[in-house]
């Protein structure tokens, strides 16, 4: 395929962090019926996340606020979350107990709940996405999009996808044929060999406190 491309390199950041995964710790409704292809799936990722709000832009117990989370929780739910634990955390996963664990996931969780999709909603509001016929296999699907900005270009961004107990969910996103799970598992392991593990929640910790102190200082 070939595409016009303004400014790539611009582009490609603002991808990824609309993706959360240049975090700072490391260097209308909800549909009725579930999706059921891999297809309907990253639309429905899509759809979602525009409804999703940075939650210290929003006030506590409102209608924004509860649809926003019921959104955000919906993403993750189509995502599988232990999985990518254990990817990002790699041999360390192993090395870890069970609290251990679900402090990373439930921690992982917030971080993409509460920065990553909100992030991917303002990125995605000036884009317009057009959809490439799926690659589907029996196990692994493989959904092609194009992205474009007004004035930077056009980009290639994959979701990898993959059937779990009867499901399709998302597996990886690619950038021009870039994993971000790779970035991010990179990303983690820098800092587990660096600093180890309860550095790495302590990173976590304050990245997510900095919604909470901006919300704050408004």
């Amino acid at each position: 395929m070939s595409l016009e491309r303004v400014h790539p390199g611009a582009l490609r950041r603002r991808v990824l962090l609309a993706a959360g995964l240049l975090l700072a710790f490391l260097p209308p409704g909800l549909a009725q019926q579930p999706p059921t292809t891999p297809e309907d799936v990253v639309r429905e990722i899509l759809r979602l996340a525009a409804q999703v709000r940075e939650p210290s832009k929003l006030q506590p117990g409102s209608d924004a606020e509860k649809q926003s989370a019921q959104a955000a929780a919906r993403i993750t739910s189509l995502i599988p979350m232990e999985r990518l634990a254990r990817r990002t955390l790699g041999a360390a996963w192993s090395t870890l107990s069970d609290e251990q664990h679900a402090a990373y996931l439930g921690r992982l969780q917030r971080v993409l709940e509460g920065i990553a999709y909100p992030k991917a909603a303002e990125f995605f509001g000036d884009l317009q996405v057009s959809f490439d016929p799926p690659e589907v296999g029996a196990q692994t699907a493989t959904v092609s999009t194009t992205v474009t900005h007004p004035t930077e270009g056009s980009i290639v961004v994959e979701y990898d996808l993959r059937l779990l107990d009867g499901r399709w969910l998302l597996d990886d996103v690619l950038l021009d044929e870039v994993s971000l799970v790779e970035h991010l598992r990179t990303q983690v392991q820098k800092v587990l060999a660096e600093h180890g593990f309860d550095e790495l929640l302590k990173r976590m910790d304050q990245k997510l406190l900095e919604g909470v102190k901006a919300k704050f200082e408004e």
